[in-house]
């Protein structure tokens, strides 16, 4: 990610988006996220690549509880996303 320089950092529009970004969006909450982001991915790429080699139905059994954690997951980074829109 490039950083912004000391001179672009004195210009209205970038101290305009830092408070935009401030106001907005829960910078703690999506750090977090994505840390959880990770662990759900991986965890569904272990499911993806065991089903050629476990049973269907031990797989299945884990599925609910992944599938409402990664639309939990969604449905927060969209709330993020809509709040930068009204911003």
């Amino acid at each position: 990610m490039a950083k912004i320089s000391d001179a672009e950092d004195k210009t209205d529009y970038i101290q305009f988006l830092r408070i935009v970004y401030k106001v907005s969006v829960d910078a703690s909450g999506v750090k977090s996220l994505l840390k959880k982001i990770e662990k759900w991915y991986n965890y569904r790429n272990e499911i993806v690549h065991s089903m050629f080699h476990k049973d269907i139905d031990e797989l299945r059994n884990g599925y609910k509880k992944h599938v409402e954690e990664g639309f939990e997951m969604a449905r927060f980074l969209d709330n993020q996303v809509k709040s930068l829109r009204r911003a």
